[in-house]
C-alpha cells in the first residue's frame, strides 16, 4: 500500500531524535551527580579520617600528661609504692580506655552517617536512571505505535480508496453493457 508522506515520516523522526536526545542529555546529568556524589563522600570521608587523626592526637597527648603527672603526687607523699598508686593507675588505663572507645565510637558513627547518606544518594540517581530509561523507552514505543497506527490509517485509506475507484469502474463497465445492449437492442 501506500507509505506514509514524508512530512509525517519526518515528524516521527524528529520526535526519536528527540526523545533520544532528552534520554541522552539526562543520563549524562546522572552519571555527573553520581560522579559529584561519589568525589564529595571521598573527600568528606578524608576530612573526617584527617580531623579524626588529629583528634586522637590530641587525646593521647591529653591522656599522657595526665599519666606523667600521676608519680609526682603520690611520690611526694611516700604513696609511690603503696596500693593507692596502683589503684590510680588502673582508674587512669580504665578511663583512657574508656575515651578512647569513644573516640572510635564516635568516628565510626560519622562515618557510617557518611556512608549511609552516599549508598541513600546513590540509590537516589539509580532510581532516577531506571525511571529515565523507563520514561525513554515508552517513549519510543508510543512513536513506533503512533507510526504504525498512522500507517494503518494511510493503508486503509488507500484500500477504502482502491475499493471506491474499483466500485467506479465497475459502474462504468456496467453503464457500458447497459448502453450496448441499448444500442444492440435498437
Amino acid at each position: 500500500m501506500g507509505a506514509l508522506s514524508p512530512s509525517s515520516l519526518a515528524e516521527f523522526a524528529s520526535r526519536r531524535l528527540q526523545a533520544q536526545t532528552g534520554y541522552e542529555s539526562n543520563k549524562a546529568q546522572n552519571q555527573f551527580k553520581q560522579g559529584a556524589t561519589t568525589s564529595k563522600y571521598e573527600l568528606d570521608t578524608g576530612q573526617l579520617e584527617q580531623k579524626f587523626g588529629l583528634d586522637w592526637g590530641d587525646l593521647a597527648r591529653k591522656w599522657d600528661a595526665t599519666r606523667e603527672k600521676l608519680p609526682g603526687g603520690f611520690a611526694g607523699k611516700g604513696l609511690l609504692n603503696s596500693g593507692i598508686y596502683t589503684d590510680a593507675l588502673n582508674k587512669y588505663a580504665q578511663e583512657r580506655s574508656g575515651s578512647e572507645e569513644q573516640a572510635r565510637f564516635g568516628y565510626q558513627s560519622s562515618l557510617n552517617q557518611l556512608n549511609l547518606g552516599y549508598q541513600t544518594d546513590l540509590g537516589s540517581l539509580a532510581l532516577d536512571q531506571q525511571l529515565a530509561d523507563q520514561a525513554y523507552y515508552t517513549a519510543m514505543w508510543d512513536l513506533g505505535s503512533q507510526q504504525t497506527a498512522a500507517q494503518q490509517e494511510q493503508d486503509t485509506k488507500d484500500a477504502w480508496g482502491a475499493m471506491e475507484l474499483q466500485g467506479k469502474v465497475q459502474d462504468q463497465a456496467w453503464q457500458a453493457m447497459a448502453l450496448r445492449e441499448a444500442l444492440a437492442g435498437k
